[in-house]
């Protein structure tokens, strides 16, 4: 069970790992039968896989569990792609230094990704 928008969504969740963790995949799929949402939005999915500091990800109408009761909202209409490239430069704790690469790519926007209050005056970003 998930959150979009102000409605409910039902689904599943499935994860695959390797036994030590280095390579994972999930996916989520989920459906708000609400008709009070555009047949287009009722849909929602989630794909992520992982491999050691590598990441990509892609959404379609991406729901959120925590939407159900937060006042924050952090579904979104529209689809996302994206990838993140983590390493270490230094691994010797306390120090550490390490450092983060993103890209990513919105379409059919309707708020921005990381402001729910903001409405996007453009659908791709």
């Amino acid at each position: 069970m998930e959150g979009y928008k102000e409605f409910v969504s039902y689904g599943m969740k499935f994860n695959l790992s390797d036994l030590i963790g280095f390579q994972n995949f999930g996916i989520t799929a989920s459906y708000s039968p609400n008709r009070l949402l555009p047949e287009n939005e009722r849909y929602h999915l989630a794909l992520e896989y992982s491999h050691f500091g590598f990441e990509a990800s892609a959404t379609l109408n991406n729901s959120d569990f925590y939407d159900l009761f937060g006042p924050t909202k952090s579904s979104r209409k529209g689809y996302s792609i994206g990838a993140k490239y983590h390493a270490n430069l230094i691994y010797d704790t306390p120090e550490i230094m390490d450092y983060n690469i993103y890209a990513s790519y919105y379409g059919n926007l309707e708020r921005l990704p990381s402001y729910q209050n903001i409405i996007a005056s453009y659908d791709r970003f």
